[in-house]
Formats: C-alpha cells, sequence, structure tokens
C-alpha cells in the first residue's frame, strides 16, 4: 500500500479517537511508519490531506452514479 494511502487509512481512524484538533502530522507520519518530509512533499497540512480523501470519496461516487 502507498504511504499516501497509509495516510488516508491511519487519519480516519485517528479522527474516529480523538478530535481533528488533536491529530497532529507528527502522530500521523508515526503510526504510518513515514517522515515528515514525505507528508509535507505531498500534502501543505492535514487539512489539505483530508480535503484530498473527501475528494476522492465524491469522485468515486460520482462515477459510480453515471453522473446522476
Amino acid at each position: 500500500m502507498s504511504e499516501i494511502r497509509e495516510m488516508q487509512l491511519h487519519i480516519v481512524e485517528m479522527m474516529k479517537k480523538v478530535d481533528f484538533d488533536e491529530v497532529t502530522v507528527s502522530a500521523l507520519c508515526e503510526v504510518t511508519g513515514t517522515n515528515r518530509h514525505t507528508f509535507y512533499y505531498h500534502f501543505k497540512d492535514k487539512y489539505a490531506l483530508v480535503e484530498w480523501i473527501y475528494s476522492e470519496i465524491v469522485e468515486r461516487v460520482l462515477s459510480k452514479s453515471n453522473g446522476f
């Protein structure tokens, strides 16, 4: 599994346990076994990661619905 997908899965799991404000990039990187440089190469901040996750979900839903 790619590092990005690992981050995606783990941030969702983290948000089930703690408030989003308590989620840190450092904690996410520790859980996924990646370094902060890798995270910031792909995302500006944790908000950008969550935005990307929502975009992926919307894209998947729209592709399955054949554009309504």
